[in-house]
């Protein structure tokens, strides 16, 4: 059994004046949510492959879309939109659409 349930990576400025610590935090809008994809992007993609195809498996084998309910209505909530960087973020059947069309198109 471990004793460490939960690992959290913020980052903390700390100095001490006068007998007094101050400490400054800086924390990512959706922490835990890099902390789960980063861990199942390690583990459990194969390392042989580019960033890209690795990630588009993670988002269909790993998904991490959880339903938030804000005001009493829930609301379906893809984190992998939130997390990544514009290049690898997953597209919505419309732009994905919208992109093949242009491609085609050139």
């Amino acid at each position: 059994m471990s004793i460490l349930s939960r690992i959290r990576f913020v980052l903390e400025i700390s100095f001490v004046i006068f007998n007094k610590q101050f400490v400054i935090s800086f924390e990512a809008p959706h922490e835990d949510h890099y902390w789960e994809a980063w861990l199942a992007y390690e583990l459990n993609t194969d390392k042989s492959k580019t960033k890209k195809e690795r990630i588009e498996y993670l988002i269909e084998k790993y998904p991490m879309t959880w339903t938030v309910t804000k005001n009493g209505v829930g609301e379906s909530v893809n984190y992998y939109t939130k997390i990544l960087r514009e290049k690898y973020k997953p597209l919505s059947k419309d732009e994905l659409r919208e992109k093949i069309l242009n491609n085609i198109l050139k």
